[in-house]
């Protein structure tokens, strides 16, 4: 369930938040792939990286985890 609680610093569609896990699964890439450790120093929260349309899925509510 995606309750976008957080504010984070990607356009809402590239990412869908998962509270329960404290997880946030973003469109993935290089620099993102590299961002991950420090992603979850500063915010608490695990970096998933997928592709896009795995995202939409997520926030259509098509796919739930």
């Amino acid at each position: 369930m995606s309750l976008r609680k957080k504010k984070f610093g990607w356009p809402k569609e590239e990412y869908f938040v998962d509270e329960e896990k404290k997880e946030v699964w973003l469109r993935g890439s290089l620099s993102r792939a590299w961002m991950k450790a420090a992603f979850k120093d500063k915010y608490g929260y695990t970096i998933k990286l997928a592709e896009q349309k795995y995202i939409d899925k997520l926030n259509s509510g098509e796919i739930t985890l």
